[in-house]
């Protein structure tokens, strides 16, 4: 899908979705709302996106929200991690919070992000199912054993991604 409303970047394993309509306050009309949706599908999709940061364009605002103008549905329901700061550091905080996902054993990022993607669509037994299947599947990889030796070696774990 091409994007009219929103820019999408992929750097060091960190998407960035940015909500491109400050004209409008970065208000989400239905097309804006469906590149996003489309985003956060490829976020979820790639193997090699580990966090995810939603920030919009301009400094005037973040997003209004829905775009009133176009009298906008309601949008699905979604969780999404946040913490507000400031207009002029809010990039830099969102990065440092990606940048320390990043810093978890690749596979386990992978894990956790399948579980919420998958997990919030399944009902609780299912999901806590998932849950514990993926958990069982990474007690077994070489990033594990590491990331325990590293721990009782009082050191950083070196990842390897198996």
């Amino acid at each position: 899908m091409t994007y009219d409303n929103i820019l999408y970047d992929v750097t060091d394993h960190v998407a960035t979705i940015t909500i491109n309509r400050p004209e409008s306050m970065n208000a989400i009309s239905y097309k804006a709302r469906d590149e996003l949706h489309d985003a956060c599908g490829r976020v979820s999709a790639d193997p090699d996106v580990w966090a995810c940061i939603i920030t919009g364009a301009g400094e005037r605002a973040f997003s209004t929200g829905l775009d009133l103008k176009e009298r906008a549905r309601e949008v699905d329901d979604s969780t999404f991690f946040d913490k507000v700061a400031p207009v002029d550091s809010y990039m830099d905080v969102a990065r440092e919070i990606a940048r320390k996902v990043c810093l978890g054993a690749p596979l386990s990022v992978i894990a956790i992000k399948e579980a919420i993607t998958k997990g919030m669509q399944l009902p609780l037994e299912q999901g806590l199912k998932l849950e514990s299947e993926l958990g069982l599947a990474l007690s077994t990889t070489e990033d594990q054993k590491e990331g325990s030796r590293a721990f009782a070696e009082k050191r950083p774990a070196v990842w390897k991604g198996r």
